[in-house]
């Protein structure tokens, strides 16, 4: 990365202070609520973050841990405590020293540059961030060197993304746009989504 991009060790964390105020931003009865990601409600969203999280926590720290067996929507009364535990987590490993260097595993025997991995883990924290705030009616902003890191690395890995099935078709969005619409559109979200 060149000097007018943060150092990759603070991007998780910035990335994470926004999505921890997010959360706790949800109510308990907005679990059911619709979100971006058409195949998810805020409920299932939560449980699918919970069940790659070990994975990616483990890839930050250059461990593989498989995930479990599909997702689960976690308990009413413990889905926050847990959300925030991994995201803890998460901001931990990939702001340790090393986190960004070399290759890593998300979880399979599949090798990848630990930077690409971390890409994921900061496009993972800004889109699924945008998606829980914008189906709660919440506003969240992220700083604009971080926004501009996570759009080129989901750029970068998208087409692979979209043949994996990880992301729904790309949302044409104006080049001269807010960098969060742009990243957003390379997701396959639409910015301007409303529940």
């Amino acid at each position: 990365m060149d000097d007018a991009r943060p150092s990759p060790e603070t991007l998780v964390p910035a990335a994470a202070a926004t999505f921890t105020a997010i959360v706790e931003g949800i109510g308990d009865d907005q679990l059911d609520a619709a979100t971006p990601c058409a195949d998810y409600d805020v409920a299932a969203l939560v449980g699918h973050l919970l069940h790659w999280g070990p994975s990616l926590v483990g890839a930050g720290r250059k461990e593989v841990v498989p995930p479990p067996e599909g997702d689960e929507v976690p308990a009413e009364g413990s889905w926050r405590a847990g959300l925030e535990a991994h995201v803890a987590a998460l901001t931990a490993a990939w702001s340790a020293p090393g986190a960004w260097e070399g290759t890593t595993r998300m979880g399979g025997p599949m090798e990848m540059p630990a930077a690409t991995v971390g890409g994921i883990v900061l496009a993972e924290l800004v889109v699924h961030g945008w998606d829980l705030a914008r189906a709660t009616g919440q506003q969240p902003s992220w700083p604009d060197p971080l926004l501009e890191v996570a759009h080129a690395e989901l750029s970068a890995m998208a087409e692979v993304g979209r043949r994996m099935g990880a992301f729904g078709p790309e949302v044409a969005v104006a080049e001269d746009a807010p960098v969060l619409d742009r990243l957003l559109g390379v997701a396959g979200r639409d910015p301007a989504w409303t529940p």
